[in-house]
């Protein structure tokens, strides 16, 4: 009490749908804007001095206060103490677009239907202290565009599925430094990685066969064994990694598999 303030979140979001009367199609469209503020946590002792060092607003970013190095050894470049109590992160702001677009036509050889949802992101946004915002939209891990398209075949007893998993291009370009910071130690630029990640697709096939009262369900996942983008630089040691790939919650680490699916009804 006294020390943090209590977090507050605003959502606003508006969007429509179109249902033409010539053809069996449904396409919606929708923005969102979320902004919270005042969220209370914690970064993490690394995560302080890491987000001191790679702010654009170096050293007078607010985060570098919460450190202090000393003589230690006869060395001023060693860590003396990190403040992490609770803050209140100033601000964060996520805006985007979702669109979906489905299709259901009955054919002389079967049903088919197309789902696609696609969400293409405006901004994500976070400043922990006032004034000092950063855009990470667009960067690894937190691509602009990401989606999933879903061709599905009902045919009497028969269903086939083909799926599409995207996720769009992303760079941490804009996060290359050639030379260390003030303050940081000697010869060792805080940014020293260049990944560019390129468009990702994974891609599933899938058969069901329906009986009575139970079904049988067979197909591969990452059909053509789509490996996540790679990550060689020695000095890419700033990403998080998994093995020598870019760890990133959308990508697949497992390859391609094969999967059965058996289900009974009572």
């Amino acid at each position: 009490p006294g020390l943090l303030k209590a977090e507050t979140s605003e959502a606003r979001g508006i969007g429509f749908v179109w249902e033409p009367q010539f053809m069996d199609l449904s396409v919606a469209v929708d923005y969102f804007e979320i902004e919270v503020s005042d969220e209370v946590s914690t970064l993490g002792p690394a995560a302080i001095v890491f987000l001191c060092y790679t702010s654009d607003t170096h050293a007078t970013d607010p985060l570098c206060s919460l450190f202090t190095r000393g003589g230690n050894g006869g060395d001023g470049f060693l860590l003396n103490q990190i403040n992490d109590s609770y803050l209140n992160v100033n601000s964060q702001t996520n805006r985007g677009i979702d669109l979906t677009v489905s299709y259901n036509h009955e054919f002389p050889w079967g049903d088919l239907t197309v789902l696609s949802q696609v969400t293409y992101q405006l901004e994500d946004t976070i400043a922990f202290f006032a004034g000092n915002g950063t855009d990470s939209n667009g960067d690894n891990g937190d691509p602009q565009f990401v989606g999933n398209v879903n061709f599905r075949l009902d045919r009497d007893d028969w269903t086939f599925n083909w799926g599409m998993n995207i996720i769009g291009p992303s760079s941490d370009d804009d996060d290359v430094v050639t030379s260390a910071p003030a303050g940081a130690l000697s010869g060792n630029p805080a940014r020293l990685f260049d990944v560019d990640a390129e468009t990702t697709v994974y891609h599933s096939v899938s058969v069901r066969r329906r009986f009575d009262d139970w079904a049988i369900l067979a197909g591969i996942a990452n059909l053509s064994g789509e490996e996540p983008p790679g990550v060689t630089s020695v000095g890419a040691a700033q990403q998080t990694l998994f093995g020598s790939s870019l760890a990133a919650s959308q990508y697949d680490y497992i390859g391609r598999r094969a999967f059965v699916r058996q289900s009974r009804s009572f």
